[in-house]
């Protein structure tokens, strides 16, 4: 059995440096920043969308506590 994985759960962005999984990834967070920046390089909305993922996992890992994978299925 492989290992589960909950996806992002987040829509595509429109293109705006301000929203949501602004770089369009599907199973995990994605972050930007140019090549000789630090973290200072990367976008607000791309620690928020770190943060969405995150939250979305804790969810998950909750829910999998009360009813394990093997029993769901």
């Amino acid at each position: 059995m492989g290992r589960p994985w909950p996806a992002a759960g987040l829509y595509h962005s429109k293109g705006s440096a301000e929203d949501l999984n602004r770089l369009g990834a599907s199973v995990g967070a994605m972050a930007q920043a140019n090549a000789d920046q630090g973290i200072e390089g990367i976008a607000a909305s791309d620690f928020r969308t770190m943060e969405a993922l995150g939250k979305r996992v804790a969810e998950a890992a909750v829910r999998w506590q009360e009813e394990p994978l093997a029993q769901a299925a």
